[in-house]
């Protein structure tokens, strides 16, 4: 699996740990060894896996390759919205999100929402009775670097 996933290996958190143990069984399928592939020339060091972490078959830090349907933007989500709400439905959206700052970042697709992010955003609609066409501005699928 490992061969075929191409991402940019600054979606990984700046935290996160690589792993290069290449007898591990559970290599091809694992984020850790899959972004420890793909470091660029210019990292030099970080946060690694010991080879110890391997039992019998199986590794403490094992983390099943995954991936997750992020969505951006919320025009096309308030295009049915009656007028009245707007405002109502925009400040929950960013009271939940965590500010006004936060709320552009995932309109402008600086910052991706999760499922249930999206989920809960949804929620606030379905709250003021709007249940159609409630689709964010762009989607992508991305790495779930979420332990």
């Amino acid at each position: 699996m490992s061969e075929t996933i191409d991402f940019d290996y600054s979606e990984a958190p700046k935290s996160w740990i690589n792993c290069f143990n290449e007898t591990c069984p559970l290599k091809n399928d694992c984020l850790h060894y899959i972004t420890g592939k793909k470091i660029p020339n210019d990292k030099t060091w970080g946060y690694a896996v010991y080879p110890n972490a391997l039992h019998d078959g199986k590794c403490d830090y094992y983390n099943c390759c995954r991936f997750v349907h992020c969505a951006w933007g919320f025009n096309r989500i308030f295009n049915d919205v009656l007028h009245r709400h707007i405002t109502d439905i925009r400040r929950e959206i960013k009271d939940y999100l965590g500010g006004h700052s936060t709320y552009y970042l995932y309109h402008n697709g600086k910052k991706l929402l999760l499922p249930e992010q999206q989920q809960h955003i949804i929620d606030i609609f379905n709250k003021y009775g709007y249940k159609d066409n409630l689709m964010f501005d762009g989607y992508k699928d991305v790495i779930d670097f979420r332990e």
